[in-house]
């Protein structure tokens, strides 16, 4: 340390100024820090878009300068199974976890993952998502567009529930009404049945019903072009088009759906804000199909969430002993953002992979995002498919 205090004496003579002596814990300190990590990037910003249609809200993406996550703590803390993965969305009301798994087989799947899967991780982008506008307003502008009549409730169905806006006909649930949960991605969903439509005037042409969803789609947040609307033929028609975050499909849908007759008879979107919170570090295709069997790392990244046959969550009394252990490959991953919900209710959308495996049809999806930055539930109440 002596040398470089001279070398600094020398320097302060030959430009005849005063250069402050450094103490040796200074320059322990210069040499030992960890350099910064500098990100070279034009600062992306998307907002204030407005569109001009009937519905004053929808969409907004506010992409900022990529940065590493350098925060101490994890981004967010996961909410329970229940409300995460949504695996259990098709039960029926009332019916719990452990009611669903103890009618499914016992058997327990061992992933393995296959030659092709990679083992180099890297870094991805992370987004929060908030309800973008008003709820009340997106009430109104919803049941004025679709001619619905009523009025304003909160919570009509169940106590407690805050973030739930209704407007229709409380008592007349077999009437039209409009839906709004102002949580996450502040979803709402328009129900046009009527048990009186009677026969439509039957079906119009493809392009026709693209035209009418992109209309209410942009209408409603989501810009969105005709070639990129997926047209359905089931028992009616339907259109579906998903919201694109730099340049990636996410799970956040808009959909329009006629009935066999060409009905009008539902509407779903979102009113939602896009908002980078940064880079973080993934793990690879590899590391990750060892996360297949914790519920705790699923997430959906859209079509069926409940992949699988079996809950871990048992008859008390059949023993884990008897389970039947069957061995799955996983043949492929595909990148994909996965949406997850923390305990706020708030929700997110982080880098995954869906998997495809050999020989079943379901295809597990979980986060990638490195162990640390999203807290996981210390209980495993119930489990992995």
């Amino acid at each position: 340390m002596q040398d470089m205090n001279d070398s600094l004496d020398a320097l302060r003579k030959s430009v005849k100024t005063r250069v402050p002596k450094l103490g040796d814990d200074i320059l322990l300190e210069a040499i030992t820090r960890s350099p910064r990590t500098r990100v070279l990037s034009r600062p992306l910003f998307l907002s204030g878009v407005t569109f001009a249609c009937v519905l004053a809200i929808g969409l907004t993406i506010a992409l900022e300068a990529p940065t590493t996550h350098a925060q101490k703590g994890p981004l967010f803390t996961l909410a329970t199974g229940e409300v995460n993965c949504l695996s259990y969305s098709n039960t029926k009301s009332g019916e719990s976890p452990k009611e669903f798994g103890t009618m499914l087989p016992a058997i327990q799947f061992q992933y393995v993952p296959g030659d092709d899967l990679s083992w180099s991780g890297g870094t991805e982008k992370v987004y929060e998502l908030k309800p973008k506008g008003n709820p009340i307003q997106l009430l109104r502008s919803l049941a004025s567009r679709f001619g619905i009549k009523g009025e304003i409730q909160q919570d009509p169905y169940r106590q407690n529930d805050i973030d739930h806006y209704f407007f229709g006909e409380k008592d007349r649930q077999d009437l039209p009404g409009v839906d709004v949960y102002w949580q996450g991605s502040g979803s709402w969903s328009v129900n046009l049945y009527s048990a009186e439509a009677g026969k439509g005037d039957g079906y119009l042409s493809d392009d026709a019903y693209k035209a009418l969803a992109q209309e209410l789609f942009s209408a409603t947040g989501l810009n969105i072009q005709l070639d990129d609307l997926a047209l359905y033929k089931d028992n009616g028609r339907r259109v579906v088009g998903h919201l694109k975050v730099d340049g990636q499909t996410t799970p956040l849908t808009w959909e329009m759906d006629w009935d066999e007759y060409g009905n009008l008879v539902y509407a779903t979107g979102n009113s939602v804000e896009v908002i980078d919170r940064g880079s973080v570090q993934t793990v690879s295709e590899r590391e990750a199909v060892n996360r297949i069997s914790d519920w705790r790392y699923q997430g959906y990244a859209g079509g069926v969430a409940r992949y699988g046959l079996l809950a871990e969550e048992l008859d008390s009394n059949q023993s884990t002993s008897t389970r039947e252990i069957k061995t799955v490959k996983v043949l492929k991953a595909e990148s994909k953002l996965v949406q997850l919900s923390d305990q706020a209710g708030d929700a997110w959308l982080v880098p995954g992979f869906t998997f495809e495996l050999d020989q079943y049809w379901w295809t597990p999806t979980v986060f990638s995002v490195v162990d640390g930055l999203i807290e996981l539930p210390k209980s495993s109440r119930f489990g992995p498919y």
